[in-house]
């Protein structure tokens, strides 16, 4: 992360050891000493105070004079994923002190494009002082029980219009360009206060005031569902229903065996004389692509503790000489350690027809085992089949997906385990 430079004063947690580092060079007493650190710590505590709902978005010049003290980084468990993108929450930093002309030259956020860096277009207009102080030079802290943090937000939508957790392509039931782009709030100890829509690349920087001790987080919605982060931990907050876009293994899982049936054979008698001929029927499957996501075009998001299991493939049956009128069924069931979850049925009367199917799922699955059974409806021209019709087939064996382990759970809003790093703090030279 690069240096926040302090505006021509070290930050508070530095001024003791300034004033200390002084008294000893200049040779003054210890009790002296002592008076130095007192005055310096009175006057970083003095500070006039910010509005307490302060919530604007600095330029991008003023940001090396906001004095930050420590940041967070939640690393990939600060980023939102929706069906239209991901949102990622980054470099939320407490703000000790902030001179009153970086408030005054902020930006409202419904006033602010997104840019490409950090802050807002210099032609962005400034929003009204936030206090009488706005106008002069000096410095303000937090309001009383509140604290001052700097987040940047950077949004990145879908380039290929699908949701995130299906691979590129034309699959409908990923398609979300005539999805509402996600609304963005912060909801502070039950107060909700929203933001502008992310309908846009690229990345703004907060400046706000949060509660001290109390709730803080941000609040994305698309499509009915909401998913939250902690401003105070920088981590995303547990969630049952959207837990499947942060597997470790979120991408497509790949088919390359097809689903083997055995060939039937059927017996047919011709015109009405004694003599019978065996025709073989074959029946084709092939699952291309399985994968696991929340949300889906047509089903929306999934129920808590469930996932919506999505497979594309092809289906089909191949018959010798008169039998090619014949239809078949194909039902696939779906199980988990030896207990089926789903099935989907495919009907098809030619070749090659292609299906994808979605069905419902524990969100926790690891591995699934994909199992079939066809009813074959025989036809014949100008013969007589003899023998069962329909007939029903059965796969060789299971085909068993991997999907790997589930998302961990997420840090809810009282852990204390979110990796916190130091900002450092340059002082500029005299």
């Amino acid at each position: 992360m690069a240096l926040i430079k302090s505006h021509g004063r070290t930050i508070s947690a530095s001024i003791g050891i300034i004033a200390v580092s002084a008294v000893i060079m200049s040779g003054c007493s210890a009790g002296d000493g002592d008076a130095e650190f007192a005055e310096a710590t009175e006057t970083a505590s003095s500070l006039k105070p910010v509005d307490p709902e302060l919530l604007t978005i600095p330029k991008e010049d003023d940001l090396g004079k906001i004095v930050s003290t420590d940041a967070i980084d939640a690393g990939d468990e600060g980023r939102i994923v929706v069906p239209s993108g991901e949102l990622k929450v980054s470099g939320i930093s407490s703000v000790e002190q902030v001179p009153a002309s970086v408030i005054a030259n902020g930006v409202a956020p419904e006033d602010a494009a997104p840019s490409e860096g950090e802050g807002v277009p210099a032609e962005a207009a400034p929003s009204e002082a936030s206090s009488s102080a706005s106008d002069s030079g000096e410095d303000l802290g937090p309001a009383e029980g509140k604290k001052l943090s700097l987040v940047s937000v950077s949004y990145t939508s879908n380039d290929t219009g699908q949701d995130p957790a299906f691979s590129a392509g034309d699959d409908e039931s990923a398609n979300t360009a005539d999805l509402a782009s996600p609304t963005l709030a912060l909801d502070l100890d039950g107060q909700t206060r929203k933001l502008p829509k992310l309908d846009e690349d690229g990345q703004r920087t907060y400046l706000m005031s949060i509660p001290a001790d109390g709730a803080a987080e941000f609040v994305v919605t698309q499509d009915g569902h909401e998913q939250r982060l902690d401003l105070n931990t920088g981590k995303r907050l547990a969630d049952e229903v959207a837990s499947t876009y942060y597997r470790d293994k979120a991408e497509p899982v790949e088919i390359n065996e097809p689903l083997a049936f055995p060939d039937t054979t059927v017996t047919v008698g011709i015109g009405g004389n004694s003599n019978t001929y065996d025709k073989k029927v074959e029946l084709t499957t092939e699952l291309a692509t399985a994968h696991l996501t929340p949300w889906t075009k047509k089903e929306g998001w999934a129920d808590a503790g469930t996932a919506w299991l999505v497979v594309d493939g092809k289906a089909g049956i191949e018959a010798e000489g008169n039998l090619t009128p014949s239809k078949a069924k194909i039902t696939y069931s779906i199980a988990a350690n030896g207990e089926e979850e789903a099935d989907f049925a495919v009907a098809t009367d030619d070749f090659s027809d292609k299906f994808s199917e979605v069905v419902s799922v524990p969100v926790d699955i690891e591995k699934l085992e994909v199992t079939g059974s066809a009813k074959i409806n025989l036809k014949a021209t100008a013969s007589d089949i003899q023998g069962d019709n329909p007939r029903t087939v059965k796969t060789k064996q299971p085909y068993e997906i991997d999907f790997g382990a589930p998302a961990s759970t997420q840090s809810g809003p009282d852990d204390d385990t979110s990796s916190s790093a130091p900002v450092e703090t340059a002082v500029p030279e005299n």
